[in-house]
């Protein structure tokens, strides 16, 4: 057989077959990573750098549904893609790749999931970002960790896309401090 001879075969024998890197797969070349910013102001004006661009865990279900929404859904209606963030104070949750929820989200004093108030893909930079600036109206012990979703409504709804643990937490936060969460998402 010729090497630029095709090899048909049946869905039976498509689906048994073990898919192979590339030989010029490079694992520092070939990824998606996304990094993580918070910063909390206080009312006193003073900003606290709670994670500084900081790496996440990309759970397995977060990268079934990239897979779908990017080559699979074939419905302009299809699956919606991570843009709301949610945040919890947990810190006994393990952040792997078999997580599914965001342990203890967060659901009053201003710190409910919400829809990015800015996303933003520059074409050709492979690099996007996703963040959102949180206003407390209430007393919050802690914030430690945030999530991004793919659906608005919380807690435990939709798919949990990239998550990741703060290197320093919140502490305690009032009404009127803000907290803003980005995620700079980058392929390549």
């Amino acid at each position: 057989m010729s090497t630029n001879q095709q090899i048909l075969l049946t869905p039976e024998q498509q689906s048994t077959k073990t898919l192979k890197r590339s030989k010029s797969y490079n694992p520092d070349l070939h990824k998606c990573e996304t990094y993580w910013c918070v910063v909390v102001k206080r009312k006193n004006g003073k900003e606290e750098l709670l994670a500084d661009y900081e790496h996440n865990v990309f759970p397995a279900g977060c990268i079934d549904s990239i897979h779908n929404m990017s080559f699979i859904n074939t419905s302009n209606t299809g699956t919606r893609g991570f843009g709301a963030i949610a945040v919890t104070a947990d810190t006994t949750q393990t952040l792997n790749s078999s997580v599914t929820a965001l342990t203890g989200e967060v659901t009053t004093n201003g710190l409910s999931r919400a829809e990015a108030n800015n996303k933003a893909h520059t074409a050709g930079t492979n690099v996007s970002l996703v963040e959102n600036t949180f206003t407390l109206t209430g007393t919050q012990s802690d914030v430690t960790r945030a999530a991004l979703f793919n659906v608005v409504t919380a807690p435990v709804s939709g798919t949990i896309g990239p998550v990741a643990a703060f290197s320093t937490s919140t502490g305690q936060m009032v009404s009127g401090e803000t907290l803003k969460v980005s995620i700079t998402i980058t392929t390549s």
